[in-house]
C-alpha cells in the first residue's frame, strides 16, 4: 500500500510540460474503479492481519500461563518429599564420618548406570591375620542349620577376616551340601572326609559290651545314652580333629556348630587375641556335665596325674573342677564344672603337646568313650584346668553365643547396635552354669551379677 502512495504521489509530465503529481491528475474511469477495490482490500487484509496476531498473542500467553503454573504446582509437590538438605541431585557436604573423605570411583556398569565401589570388609582389612581356621564336624543333612550357623559367625566376624572353614565329615560331602555351603561365605572351603581310624573302634573295646552298655544307659534315660554315632563324635573330638591332614598348619581354630548364633558384631580379631595376649583357651558358656555319662572319668585321671604330677601347671584352673583350693585334686571329687565345648577358640597346638597326647591315649586305653558316654566337653576342660596357668584361659564375654537351649549374652553390650541378645536371658547367673565357679579361679575378672 504505502507503495501505491508513491505512485500517487509521484510527479508526472502535464500537458503543459510540468511535472504534476499523480493524484491530482485525472484517471480515466475505469483505472479509478480498480485503484479504489484495490485500496478497499488492502484494508480488509490489515484488519484481518490485526486479529490475527491479537490471537496469536493470547494462545502464546495462555500456554506459557499454564505451562509456569504447571511447573510450580510440580515443584510444590516434588519439594514436599526433598529433604531440607538436600538440592536437586546433590549431596549436602555434611557426612557422618569425617573422616570418610575419599572421593569415589564410578564405574560405568553394563546397564549404563554408574555404580559406587563396592565395600568388601575383608579386603579393605589391611591387618594381618592369623595362622587359623574355622573347624566343623557336620552331616550332609544338616546343610540348612549349618548354613545358618555359618550366615552369623559371617556376618558377626568373618566378612571383615576372611578366614578358612575347615569342615569334616565321617561320609564324604555331598555335591549339593558343597554348593549350598559356599554360597555363605566368601573365604575358602575345604571339605574333609575323616580317616577311618578316627571314627571306628579301636581294637582294644569289646563292641558286644559297649553295644550292651549302650543299650542299658538308653533305658535309663541319659541324653544320648544309647547313640553308637555320638560317642565317635565325642571320641574325634577329644583326640583326632587336631590330627586332621587338612589343619596340621593350624596354630588357632574357632569350633562352629549347626544350629548356633552369634548374636553381637565382633569388631576386633579373636585370633590374634589369643596371640598377642598368650591365651590357649576360650569359651563363652560354662555348665555341669550329667555324671551318669562319666562315672569313671575323674578317677581316671586322678590315676593319670599320679603317674604324671609334673604335668600338673603352676598356678592352674584346678579350682574350677574342684571345690576346694587347700587340697589337691587327689584328695577331692570333682565337681562337674566344664566348659561348654560347642564354642570354644584355642590353640591346636596345646593338643598336639606330649602332655595333652598323653592324657588323652591314658583316657582312650580304658576304652570309656564307648563303654560309657565320656563327652570331648570335660576332657578339654579338666586338660585345660590342670594342664595350663589360669592366666591362658580366657572367657569372652563379649561374644553372644547361642546353643540350644542355653544363651550367652553380655550384660554391658557396647553401642547401640552391637548386640541383639537380652541380656536378661544369659545362662550365666544360673544355678546349673559354672561362671561362679570359674570366677573364683579369676575373681571379678568379669561377674557383673555381684
Amino acid at each position: 500500500m504505502g507503495a501505491w502512495k508513491d505512485l500517487l504521489n509521484t510527479p508526472s509530465m502535464g500537458d503543459k510540460g510540468s511535472y504534476l503529481p499523480l493524484s491530482s491528475m485525472t484517471l480515466p474511469t475505469s483505472m479509478q474503479d480498480r485503484l479504489g477495490n484495490w485500496q478497499g482490500w488492502q484494508e480488509t487484509l490489515k484488519a484481518r492481519s490485526v486479529r490475527l496476531l491479537l490471537a496469536v498473542v493470547t494462545v502464546l500467553l495462555l500456554v506459557l500461563g499454564f505451562s509456569s503454573l504447571s511447573a510450580t504446582n510440580s515443584r510444590l509437590s516434588a519439594d514436599r518429599w526433598v529433604p531440607s538438605w538436600l538440592s536437586g541431585n546433590d549431596t549436602s557436604p555434611y557426612r557422618y564420618l569425617e573422616e570418610a573423605n575419599i572421593e569415589p570411583s564410578f564405574v560405568l556398569s553394563n546397564d549404563g548406570m554408574y555404580y559406587p565401589p563396592e565395600m568388601n570388609f575383608m579386603s579393605l582389612n589391611k591387618y594381618k591375620r592369623a595362622n587359623a581356621g574355622f573347624v566343623s564336624l557336620v552331616r550332609n543333612s544338616e546343610l540348612e542349620s549349618f548354613g545358618d550357623s555359618m550366615t552369623q559367625v559371617e556376618k558377626a566376624f568373618n566378612r571383615k577376616f576372611g578366614y578358612p572353614w575347615y569342615l569334616f565329615n565321617d561320609q564324604p560331602f555331598s555335591e549339593d551340601f558343597k554348593a549350598g555351603v559356599r554360597l555363605r561365605t566368601r573365604a575358602p572351603v575345604f571339605f574333609e572326609q575323616i580317616p577311618r581310624d578316627y571314627w571306628s573302634y579301636p581294637a582294644w573295646v569289646d563292641q558286644t559290651r559297649a553295644a550292651d552298655e549302650r543299650r542299658k544307659m538308653g533305658e535309663a534315660g541319659i541324653i544320648y545314652g544309647d547313640s553308637e554315632p555320638y560317642r565317635h563324635m565325642c571320641r574325634f573330638n577329644s583326640g583326632f580333629f587336631y590330627r586332621m591332614p587338612a589343619i596340621q598348619h593350624l596354630d588357632y581354630y574357632w569350633r562352629v556348630e549347626p544350629g548356633i548364633q552369634i548374636a553381637c558384631d565382633l569388631d576386633y580379631d579373636p585370633f590374634l587375641f589369643m596371640e598377642r595376649n598368650n591365651i590357649t583357651y576360650g569359651f563363652t558358656i560354662s555348665i555341669h556335665e550329667y555324671r551318669a555319662t562319666i562315672p569313671t572319668l575323674w578317677t581316671t585321671t586322678q590315676d593319670f596325674f599320679r603317674e604324671h604330677p609334673d604335668y600338673l601347671a603352676p598356678d592352674n584352673s584346678a579350682h574350677f573342677i574342684v571345690d576346694t583350693a587347700s587340697k589337691s585334686i587327689l584328695e577331692q571329687d570333682y565337681n562337674n564344672c566344664h566348659f561348654w565345648s560347642n564354642f570354644e577358640i584355642a590353640d591346636a597346638r596345646f593338643y598336639r603337646s606330649k602332655e595333652y597326647s598323653d592324657y588323652f591315649d591314658y583316657l582312650d586305653k580304658t576304652g570309656n568313650f564307648f563303654y560309657e558316654r565320656w563327652g570331648d566337653a570335660p576332657v578339654h576342660s579338666i586338660a585345660a584346668a590342670l594342664l595350663l596357668p589360669k592366666q591362658r584361659i580366657h572367657h569372652f564375654n563379649d561374644i553372644a553365643y547361642y546353643h540350644g537351649p542355653w544363651w550367652h549374652c553380655p550384660q554391658r553390650q557396647g553401642p547401640p547396635g552391637k548386640c541383639w541378645c537380652d541380656p536378661k536371658q544369659s545362662f550365666d547367673p544360673d544355678p546349673y552354669a559354672c561362671m561362679n565357679e570359674w570366677w573364683r579361679v579369676k575373681p571379678n575378672a568379669d561377674n557383673v551379677f555381684q
